[in-house]
């Protein structure tokens, strides 16, 4: 049989397994939790037909070794695809920023960008507005009659 899917009902034992953070033992089965720095993630549930089974400590070792090398791998698989999806991300930036730095017309830039963000976030529509700048804060335009440049 192997895995048991998730929709089905757990051990009755994986919960207490999780919250009591060491194995626990019945009749018919072995539940260990699965820790990752110290902080339980799930657990393994071993669960045998026939009961009154008595657990040796080197089964119980076996189990949490099992249980320690499942979460190491779950934990670089969720650092691998966490870095996947950052590299992802910085690429997209790097392609966006590439197409507006090609213009320096301000109205082409901000269509780029919503154009762009658009595709990349899968949006039906993006508004950008910018606010206009002050008179009084946009910069003097130099005045040659007075041997200004």
């Amino acid at each position: 049989d192997g895995l048991e899917p998730l929709k089905r009902r757990p051990l009755p034992t994986v919960q207490d397994a999780v919250q009591k953070r060491k194995p626990v033992l019945t009749n018919e089965n072995l539940t260990v939790p699965l820790m990752l720095r110290d902080q339980p993630i799930g657990a393994i549930g071993l669960q045998y037909d026939k009961k009154n089974r008595s657990w040796t400590q080197e089964e119980i070792t076996f189990i949490q070794s099992i249980g320690e090398q499942f979460a190491l791998a779950a934990e670089t698989l969720r650092l691998l695809d966490e870095t996947q999806q950052w590299a992802a991300r910085e690429r997209l930036v790097a392609e966006i920023t590439t197409k507006l730095r090609a213009s320096h017309d301000p109205q082409a830039i901000l269509q780029t960008a919503a154009e762009e963000l658009r595709i990349a976030l899968s949006a039906k529509r993006v508004q950008a507005l910018v606010k206009p700048v002050p008179e009084e804060s946009k910069p003097e335009t130099p005045d040659p009659q007075r041997g200004e440049t």
